[in-house]
Formats: C-alpha cells, structure tokens, sequence
C-alpha cells in the first residue's frame, strides 16, 4: 500500500487537506484561528495527532502529538523542505501560495512506502493533509511540509479513532483496526452461481466484506465484453496468484468487480472464499 523521508518540523503548522482516494482532490486551507503555540513543539515522521473534532481539522495550527497507542486520528508520514521560491520567503507563505506551492509534495509513493504497501497491495480511500509552520516557526527558519494520513469513515473526511500507528501497517496479519486490513480495499459481492457477481461496493477490509482486491485493474475495450464469472475468474487468476505468490490455498478463488469511471470500463480483480463455502472476511497478505 522503502522507508520514511525522516526530518523534523519546528513550531505549530497550518493545515491543507486533501481528501479522495490517496492524494486526489483539490487542496483546501483552514481559516480558524491560530492559537498560541510554543516555538520549540516538533513534529516528525511517524508522529501521531488527534484532531477528532470538526473544529480541530479546522483548526490552523496542529496539536501536539499523542502516544500512537492512545487514541489518534492523524499520522505523519513525511517531512519536506517547501519547495520553489515560497520555501525563500523569509515570512510564511500565504495559505493559497502554501497550498500551490506544495500540492505535489505530499505523493502516494511516500504514503505507500510509509505503510509498508507492497505495488500489488490495493489500498483503501485514505486522506492527506498537510501542515505548515506557524508563523513564528517560520521566521525561525523552519520552512518545511509535514504530510499526514487518516482513514475516513464518510465522505465528508470525517477520521477514524485509531489505536496503533499505521508506519509499516501493510504488513501486519488480522482484520482488525490494528491490522492492515484498516488500509486495504475490499468488496461486498453478491453470490451469482457457484461465483461472485461483477458488482459490489468497496469497503475498508476491517469492515463486512467478501473478496479483497488484489491491485490489478485490467482495462476493458466496452460493456459487451463477455464479463461471465468464469470469463472473469479467469482473467483474474493470474493478478491472484501474483498476490499470494503461487496458487491459491485451498478456499480461496478469483473474482473480479467491473467499474465504470472517467468513461473508462476496468475489471478489478479480487480474491475471497467460494460463495458456496461461505467463507467471507478473509484478508490476504501479499506473497
């Protein structure tokens, strides 16, 4: 879903967030009020924070860090000198030029490297923010990026309550909130047959789910493709037994969901128990 870009963040920062499916989106700057900070307040890679209230993300400036096993909703996963001719200016950036300036700072290579994320790991929706040095930070010579991540549980970005830092997460077994189920993306499939049917919604996979989606989106020419479930199972091994790394074990088998987005027809492959062995929520690391 290569390790961590380690640095260091001195003072408070002003958030920018991003919300969508990683990175994607349009970046927003909070306007709430900066409260006073202490200069000396460090943020680093793999730093937890709480923001669990709406005013909280509102907030311009970051709290200070929490203990990644008490409750926590943000985490960061990369520090970065702000780059092009706003990291110059010897007073902070307006939020807009922040904005602009640092839009592609916080990536989904960093992101997946942070997790631990293998390239067949398909993740879950998962929000970025970014954070700027408070003012006084700034002038002290602090001209850096912090880049956090937060699982939404809504559409509105709203964070889930987590317990456990995500640093490395990718790799470790279960289907709780703890493992890394919280970060893979799964489906909810309907039986069709002796098969799961080409459609279901996506869900994180600590949540009810079918099949796991195995990182490979195989382009279709149209609608009238034969999309049968054997045609699909099929078509989907190969990505499968990539995942596991050989055959499948015994109870597992191939599927795949059909999505149209951005005029674009895909097949996402996926994995899980035979619908007739009823065997659902299963979370699959890869091989």
């Amino acid at each position: 879903m290569t390790g961590p870009r380690a640095g260091r963040l001195v003072a408070a920062f002003l958030a920018v967030a991003t919300s969508g499916a990683l990175v994607w989106g349009a970046a927003t700057v909070a306007a709430g009020a900066e409260p006073p900070r202490a200069a000396g307040t460090a943020l680093r890679v793999g730093a937890c924070l709480d923001l669990a209230t709406p005013r909280d993300r509102s907030a311009r400036t970051a709290p200070d860090p929490v203990a990644c096993a008490g409750e926590h909703t943000h985490q960061v996963f990369a520090v970065a000198t702000v780059p092009g001719l706003a990291g110059q200016w010897r007073q902070r950036p307006t939020a807009a030029v922040f904005a602009a300036a640092t839009a592609g700072v916080c990536g989904p290579d960093a992101l997946r490297a942070f997790l631990g994320a293998q390239a067949v790991d398909a993740l879950t929706d998962l929000t970025i923010s970014r954070f700027a040095p408070s003012a006084r930070g700034w002038a002290d010579g602090s001209h850096r990026v912090a880049c956090t991540v937060s699982v939404p549980v809504d559409a509105a970005g709203t964070p889930l309550p987590l317990r456990t830092s995500l640093q490395g997460i990718a790799g470790r077994e279960g289907t709780g909130t703890d493992s890394s189920a919280v970060v893979r993306a799964c489906r909810r499939q309907l039986p069709e047959g002796d098969a799961w049917s080409a459609h279901g919604s996506r869900v994180r996979c600590d949540l009810p789910h079918t099949t796991q989606e195995v990182g490979a989106w195989i382009a279709l020419t149209s609608d009238t493709e034969d999309l049968s479930p054997a045609t699909i199972t099929t078509r989907c091994r190969d990505a499968a037994e990539t995942f596991v790394g050989g055959r499948l074990p015994t109870g597992l088998a191939p599927s795949g969901v059909v999505v149209r987005a951005d005029g674009a027809v895909t097949l996402r492959c996926t994995i899980g128990g035979e619908p007739r062995d009823d065997r659902t929520d299963v979370v699959v690391l890869p091989g």
